[in-house]
């Protein structure tokens, strides 16, 4: 089994590191591993999985690639709102107010972000 020395502390030695090997190997996995995992924000098979798996929320760091533009922030917020009953020009000035209230957020994130003690910075979506 050990090929070397024939003292015994140093093959009792030998059996001691190989017996830690595969709990060394789980260390080093643990410390190096990074999981990519790309869900499409579009219906609601995203938001059912977060449902099912709320640790994809608590136990990640979600980066998200683009920042979205205006015209889409509108968009998703009129949707939002397209079942509340008041009339179209209020509805328009709700979404307007939407846009207004993600813009401030994101501009605050950026402002805070290289402050804190965080690998990423956090980042706003029209989620």
């Amino acid at each position: 089994m050990y090929q070397g020395s024939t003292s015994k502390q140093s093959v009792l030695n030998a059996t001691h590191a190989f017996a830690a090997l595969p709990f060394v190997c789980v260390l080093q996995v643990r410390h190096h591993l990074r999981v990519v995992m790309c869900f499409s924000l579009v219906g609601d098979a995203f938001r059912d999985r977060l449902r099912r798996f709320p640790s994809l929320i608590t136990c990640t760091t979600i980066d998200w690639f683009t920042v979205w533009p205006n015209d889409a922030l509108a968009s998703v917020a009129q949707q939002a709102l397209a079942d509340l009953d008041v009339e179209q020009g209020l509805r328009n000035q709700l979404a307007a107010q939407c846009v207004h209230f993600h813009l401030t957020a994101r501009e605050l994130t950026d402002r805070w972000g290289p402050g804190a003690d965080r690998q990423t910075g956090a980042k706003i979506t029209g989620t």
